[in-house]
């Protein structure tokens, strides 16, 4: 079981926006986490599975500990441990949110199939015995963690590979642009990739789930009747102006123009969200609302969608 929740508590006053925008996160983490955990683990490993991560706006971030990932000793000798849980932030934004939790993730499945093995062991220092923790990678012989710099750490290095791999995959396969992802049998030096179920997951369409740094210059890409998820964006872009913040925002009536779909490009997210005419309409009154852009970069974005359409007739 995998389950995402807001760290605001019900005492906290939320206004319809920000339950909206909590959803729509929530939606889209718990979406990420089922994918990856699709590609990482089986699904009886994936039956025992209990991973509880809680994501806040504040820049804090509690990764999954070693001793959550450390075996417990039972009756046949060592236990994989199969409880998780993380504090996630979104403070840097949410491509560096499904980061985080491609890396704990992989970490969960490299010892849930005994890949990597970390387990607490007596030692004895300047005369004064403690319990500190060995990690034992591939069945190699056990080392003491605290000796062994992160940067050295094998299954480390594995975790920030693969996760790199399962985002890029993620927001491919969410978008539409892929079908399918390649199997890859576990071996000594890969972990093993599953192939996941050939459904669609829709990223939702609010813009708000997104950092501001993220959404900093919005693209307005070439405007397509076709429905096809590969068709390639363009180039021209309407950014981030400096104008008064004390403008008077007014909701700007759509343009008559039949509907379409359009490929907007997200800086920093490294993929294209296709959005119909309306939500783009939606989407342009929104930053205008919030003084992102100014009513005259609305209005050329507008213009050049509905030329782009008729180009295209």
């Amino acid at each position: 079981m995998i389950e995402v929740i807001s760290a605001v508590t019900s005492s906290q006053a939320k206004t319809g926006s920000d339950a909206e925008t909590s959803e729509a996160k929530i939606e889209l983490l718990a979406a990420a986490a089922d994918f990856f955990a699709d590609r990482l683990l089986t699904h009886k490993q994936q039956k025992h599975l209990s991973f509880f991560i809680e994501f806040t706006t504040k820049p804090l971030c509690g990764s999954i500990s070693l001793d959550m990932l450390a075996s417990k000793t039972g009756v046949f000798g060592l236990r994989p441990p199969r409880r998780f849980k993380m504090t996630l932030s979104l403070a840097v934004g949410m491509r560096a949110a499904l980061d985080t939790v491609a890396v704990e993730m992989v970490h969960i499945a490299q010892v849930m199939s005994e890949r990597l093995e970390i387990f607490a062991k007596k030692r004895k220092i300047g005369g004064q015995r403690e319990t500190a923790l060995k990690a034992r990678w591939l069945g190699n012989r056990a080392i003491f963690i605290d000796a062994l710099p992160r940067a050295e750490r094998a299954w480390v290095t594995e975790a920030e590979v693969t996760s790199k791999q399962l985002v890029g995959e993620f927001l491919a396969w969410s978008s539409g642009r892929i079908r399918s992802v390649p199997r890859q049998r576990p071996k000594r030096n890969k972990i093993g990739l599953y192939r996941v179920r050939p459904t669609k997951i829709e990223v939702p369409a609010s813009s708000q789930i997104w950092s501001d740094k993220e959404e900093e210059t919005v693209m307005v890409p070439l405007v397509s009747g076709a429905e096809s998820p590969f068709s390639e964006p363009s180039q021209t872009g309407v950014s981030r102006q400096n104008f008064s913040s004390d403008i008077v925002p007014a909701d700007l009536d759509p343009p008559q123009m039949a509907e379409f779909i359009i490929y907007v490009e997200v800086p920093l997210l490294g993929t294209t969200r296709r959005l119909n005419s309306g939500a783009f309409h939606g989407k342009l009154n929104d930053l205008y609302e919030r003084g992102v852009i100014a009513l005259e970069s609305v209005r050329a974005a507008m213009r050049l969608a509905d030329d782009r359409r008729r180009q295209l007739r």
